[in-house]
């Protein structure tokens, strides 16, 4: 059986390091993109079957590539989780307005991280 892709769209080094050492243990392919017209470019390529993105990102935000892509037939019911430093409710709230499926909030654990990706595999 072939592993699951999980596209992480996120700028920062050291999280995305962080996150590839949280989600070793999970059984997916991490495909990376470090900007937001790259990730946005890649999901539609490589078809993921999760996506975790970053909300602040050079060149389109987070919300914008899940508005965009919730707008695209087969992202309709890919689930998609953003992250962010935001943490208030009002940030959480334009998150799933903007048609994400999770938030999660930074700086955030293993656990946290690898249970609401689990959820979706």
């Amino acid at each position: 059986m072939e592993k699951k892709k999980l596209l992480v769209i996120e700028d920062n080094f050291f999280i995305m390091r962080m996150v590839q050492s949280f989600l070793s243990e999970i059984d997916c392919q991490i495909i990376h993109a470090d900007n937001g017209i790259d990730g946005h470019n890649i999901a539609q390529k490589e078809r993921p079957e999760i996506l975790l993105i970053d909300i602040m990102l050079p060149g389109m935000n987070g919300l914008d590539i899940v508005k965009s892509l919730r707008n695209l037939p087969e992202f309709k019911n890919t689930p998609i989780i953003l992250m962010s430093a935001n943490a208030e409710e009002k940030d959480i709230q334009s998150g799933y307005d903007s048609g994400c499926d999770d938030y999660i909030t930074k700086p955030f654990s293993k656990e946290i991280l690898q249970n609401s990706i689990k959820k979706y595999l």
